[in-house]
């Protein structure tokens, strides 16, 4: 990056990757947030019934018969939709975080990329200039990176563009281990999983536990250790690469 001018529009364009999370991390919020309120709702309502406490109008009544028709087994398994559903946004949500900063770092510095990284014709000769073969080259490596771990996708940004992090090894492991979950929540969701038998051809059927971490607990933990380390990775870069703070963060949502 060469003059002024062209530093602060390189800035205002890094800013804009953490721009583009804030309306997914707000409404991830406040879904969280109302999710939590009609829980409570239904709490106020399954004891003012049992206690007689009800409004007995005709109007009343007809709304009440049908928050009744709702059984606890029901708000299990709702509770538990919802949570693993909101563990893997969130996860998501700092995925594709950390697959955006990668490719805006490698457009900004291209001589990162190894010399020695093979390049397909096809890919060439179907690109009508050089700044569309970069980026084409960039977006395959990106998509190479992003199958990799979280741990390891962190440790390429400090190998290639100096982003340091040893601080806050910590809050990386978490999140780890909250992409691990996501997986897990992903993948592995059928019923019954399958194990070879001693003998060739012979298998057993293995009923699966419920996956007890995918509550609610677990899910607003998910999101407030991601934000911290979007914010931290962002902080970082952004010291890293333009020498001063950024003026945009995540960990702007309501409290819950």
């Amino acid at each position: 990056m060469s003059g002024q001018k062209e530093k602060e529009e390189a800035f205002d364009q890094f800013q804009t990757i953490v721009l583009s999370l804030l309306k997914r991390v707000y409404e991830l919020s406040i879904g969280n947030a109302t999710f939590f309120q009609l829980m409570l709702v239904d709490s106020e309502f399954r004891l003012q019934d049992l206690q007689g406490e009800l409004c007995k109008q005709t109007g009343c009544e007809a709304v009440f018969q049908h928050l009744r028709e709702i059984n606890e087994d029901q708000l299990h398994i709702l509770r538990f939709s919802y949570a693993r559903n909101s563990i893997v946004t969130t996860v998501s949500i700092f995925d594709s975080f950390l697959s955006d900063l990668t490719k805006f770092l490698l457009i900004l510095f291209p001589e990162t990329v190894s010399k020695d990284r093979q390049v397909k014709v096809g890919d060439v000769v179907n690109c009508k200039s050089v700044s569309e073969v970069l980026d084409t080259i960039l977006g395959k490596l990106v998509y190479e990176i992003s199958y990799k771990s979280i741990r390891a996708r962190i440790q390429y940004l400090d190998q290639s563009f100096g982003i340091r992090l040893a601080t806050y090894s910590g809050l990386i492991d978490k999140v780890q281990h909250f992409s691990e979950l996501r997986n897990v929540l992903i993948h592995d969701i059928s019923t019954y999983h399958y194990k070879s038998e001693r003998y060739k051809g012979r298998l057993k059927v293995i009923e699966r536990p419920e996956a007890q971490a995918a509550n609610w607990d677990t899910a607003k933990e998910v999101l407030e250790a991601c934000e911290e380390l979007i914010d931290a990775i962002f902080v970082a870069t952004s010291k890293r690469v333009f020498k001063r703070e950024p003026n945009a963060k995540v960990s702007t949502r309501p409290s819950l």
